[in-house]
């Protein structure tokens, strides 16, 4: 390996045939370590690395009365930090036995994975620390006994508690108003042999004993009569005008239909030919008790305003010799309403109404309307 130097020289008197005094005190004066070393500046103020940019590689020695401080210059922070001790470096080799007293202040040591929740121990000698488990200082039975913790005497169903200051552990019989109201959950309920599917945990109402009730008349025994209000019941998908229904079996939610028979609505049909209109009413199986055709008009036609509801019953099928009938018949089953448009034999039929300005009664345009059902139960 070459051989290094670690200063360079204020003034290069080599670079003159003949030195003077001041270039020799010039070369002395600025004499300084070279790029890759260092010094150390012992003193207490902050070295001035913007004047001195080499002190940014020194290592300050701040003097104390007790133990002196190591620092370096942080170049991201530009500020002198204490010289840090990587963690697990300081190791039981580096301290020798008796080293580190009882008011030593320690930020911190390597442990091994099993010293993992171990405690600081003087040894029976009383010369040094060792590393014990918790457990190992309570090992046995009635190590610490609820005597050494209270005078107060127990008994059958007590437990330990601190008095009201805070300040002393003593027996005390268990009271309901341990409990805060709505903080026991039911699964820290003992599951009794009577326990099966659907039934209810209450309060025995002479006893108020917390008992096991069978739900499966869906709770009627459980409830006076009348004491339910609507305004409890579940209202999860519920619809503004649902209505609650028995349909043979239990009560249950159903919607009143009023709909078009096909998305977007079905217009009157041609009346030469007249033609069944269908729509499930989703009552199934039970058939409505009340059922209802309307029309509504979708572009003025005879007096009658868009979003205009007729009652289909008011329409007449008119053949060419002016005979007037009855125009639509309205029926329904388990599954569907209908409503079956009628037509007369003659050779030329329409759908007639009476007109909403002049009271006449005119032939209607079937596209300016759309026929709608409503059912209920």
């Amino acid at each position: 390996m070459a051989l290094e130097f670690d200063f360079l020289e204020g003034f290069d008197i080599a670079s003159v045939a003949s030195s003077s005094q001041d270039q020799v005190m010039q070369s002395l004066r600025q004499m300084g370590p070279k790029s890759n070393r260092g010094f150390i500046i012992y003193q207490a103020t902050t070295p001035d690395v913007a004047s001195n940019a080499r002190f940014a590689r020194y290592i300050q020695l701040v003097p104390t009365a007790t133990t002196p401080t190591l620092k370096v210059y942080n170049l991201t922070t530009l500020t002198w930090d204490t010289l840090p001790v990587a963690a697990g470096s300081v190791i039981a080799a580096s301290i020798g036995d008796g080293e580190v007293t009882y008011n030593t202040k320690i930020g911190g040591f390597a442990a091994a994975a099993a010293d993992a929740f171990k405690l600081l121990q003087v040894n029976a000698a009383g010369t040094r620390l060792q590393v014990v488990s918790f457990a190992s200082l309570i090992a046995g039975s009635a190590v610490i006994p609820l005597s050494a913790l209270t005078t107060v005497g127990g008994g059958p169903h007590y437990f330990s508690k601190w008095n009201a200051a805070g300040t002393l552990l003593g027996y005390e019989a268990f009271d309901s108003s341990f409990i805060g109201a709505n903080t026991m959950a039911l699964t820290k309920l003992v599951n009794g042999s009577g326990l099966q599917l659907s039934f209810i945990v209450r309060a025995n109402p002479t006893t108020g004993v917390i008992e096991l009730v069978s739900n499966s008349d869906k709770v009627s025994t459980l409830l006076a009569a009348r004491s339910v209000r609507l305004s409890t019941l579940d209202d999860t998908a519920a619809a503004v005008g649902d209505r609650i229904v028995f349909v043979g079996a239990d009560w249950t939610k159903h919607t009143p239909l009023y709909a078009a028979p096909t998305v977007g609505g079905t217009t009157i049909p041609d009346p030469t030919t007249g033609a069944l209109l269908s729509r499930s009413h989703g009552f199934n199986p039970t058939i409505p008790k009340t059922i209802k055709c309307y029309l509504v008009c979708t572009t003025i036609d005879r007096g009658y305003a868009v979003g205009d509801v007729v009652d289909a019953n008011n329409l007449m099928t008119v053949g060419s010799g002016g005979e007037a009938r009855a125009g639509v018949a309205v029926h329904a089953d388990a599954t569907n309403i209908y409503a079956a448009f009628g037509s007369q034999g003659a050779a030329v039929r329409t759908y007639k109404i009476v007109d909403k300005a002049t009271f006449a009664v005119d032939t209607v345009t079937p596209a300016s309307w759309n026929v709608m059902f409503y059912a209920t139960l």
